[in-house]
């Protein structure tokens, strides 16, 4: 099924999202009078109805604004947060606007508690989706990253972008991030290691320490022989000597330099240097 949903065309999908926000709203509106005076009898008012659907319609126009239906939902952010609050800003000052001027019957907190639901439903729904969607797809080998520092956090989104690994935890020296999560994976203690890998079967490692000395990785490696343990350079490092690869390669070819071809092999050269880092 979710399959499925996903191999269905774009603008399928913005429809359906569309969809689902317009009930989501209604939602918010209608349990914002719930909340506030503990009955629901202005669901009966045809006046109520006409209003709050003028103000989902304009609604929505501000999220396409606002490149809402633009962000493909596996991989939004938690700055979703921040597009969702200003449609929300407007969609409640349009709704205390509109409900003064058709002399509609509307609590003052109304508008407040609208927001909060209406905030609450859209941003959450799609962060809930998010981690539905990258939890049923996450098929790949299972991995630990050792090292949740500026190194470690620039792997983990990289490795999010491809179906071969799965990372299931951080493991850090430092006891100031132990207990804390990144990007939704918990950073643990080293003393931890060997329950994680028992308990997620993990095949691999990632060291994510540039900084450490040759010394420092070689002894790690050598206390884990269950799993493949592999070295990871930080982006900037990485970035620079491929960037240096590439340049070296053209000075050195006698053909004109021709600027696609550089673009094109930086890219592809790039995209191996962080993905390519199988035994």
């Amino acid at each position: 099924m979710l399959k499925y949903l996903l191999s269905l065309p774009r603008p399928v999908k913005r429809i359906i999202t569309l969809a689902i926000d317009v009930v989501l709203l209604l939602c918010a509106f209608w349990f914002a009078f719930w909340v506030r005076i503990d009955s629901m009898t202005p669901v009966a008012s045809l006046p109520h109805w006409i209003l709050i659907l003028s103000v989902i319609i304009v609604t929505l126009g501000f999220f396409v604004k606002l490149g809402l239906y633009r962000a493909v939902i596996r991989y939004i952010t938690a700055k979703i947060l921040v597009a969702v609050a200003f449609g929300m800003v407007a969609s409640s000052l349009l709704l205390i606007i509109a409900a003064f001027y058709a002399n509609l019957y509307l609590p003052r907190t109304v508008p407040i508690i609208y927001f909060s639901f209406g905030l609450l439903m859209i941003a959450g729904t799609r962060l809930a989706l998010r981690m539905i969607i990258n939890r049923g797809l996450k098929m790949g080998t299972k991995i630990i990253i050792y090292g949740a520092g500026a190194s470690g956090r620039q792997l983990l989104p990289a490795l999010s972008q491809a179906s071969e690994y799965y990372p299931v935890a951080f493991v850090d020296d430092n006891p100031r991030l132990q207990g804390t999560v990144m990007h939704g994976v918990a950073v643990y203690s080293p003393k931890k290691l060997a329950w994680l890998v028992d308990k997620y079967d993990v095949k691999k490692i990632l060291l994510a320490m540039p900084s450490a000395s040759r010394s420092r990785k070689v002894k790690l490696s050598s206390n884990w022989k269950v799993c493949h343990v592999r070295c990871y350079l930080s982006l900037a490092w990485l970035i620079w000597w491929r960037v240096k690869s590439v340049l070296i390669h053209f000075v050195k070819s006698p053909s004109p330099i021709c600027w696609a071809g550089i673009r094109s092999m930086l890219f592809q050269s790039l995209l191996q240097g962080i993905f390519v880092i199988n035994p």
